[in-house]
């Protein structure tokens, strides 16, 4: 987790490089949040200040492929991309009365992600 943290960091200190100048006066900053299951998940918060809603891009899988060997600057793109999307659909969301189930239901989807960890014992 503090590697990924680290990694964290380091993206949200490059990332607008790597947006276009419409981006350019977004905040962006490190966020740490415990998930239902107890797993702590560092990720970048990437708003404007005076949006209500903000989105969170986790590095999870970002950082498994920098261990993997693929070059940051590809990583970082892939990033950039994952954010202008989010920002698109967070633009079709405006107006949508959130707090309220039945306006909500249409936006709402269920992630899984599933990790396998195999454990070898030695006899």
């Amino acid at each position: 987790m503090i590697a990924e943290k680290i990694f964290a960091e380091g993206v949200a200190r490059q990332i607008m490089d790597y947006l276009p100048p419409e981006y350019q006066g977004m905040k962006c900053q490190v966020t740490e949040k415990v998930k239902n299951n107890g797993v702590c998940m560092a990720g970048i918060t990437i708003y404007e200040p005076d949006e209500k809603m903000s989105r969170i891009i986790y590095m999870d899988a970002f950082y498994d492929e920098i261990k993997k060997g693929k070059p940051m600057q590809g990583v970082l793109e892939e990033i950039a991309e994952q954010i202008k999307d989010s920002r698109e659909y967070g633009k079709e969301l405006e107006g949508v009365k959130l707090e309220e189930f039945s306006y909500a239901k249409p936006y709402l989807m269920i992630s899984l992600k599933i990790q396998t960890y195999i454990k070898s014992k030695l006899f």
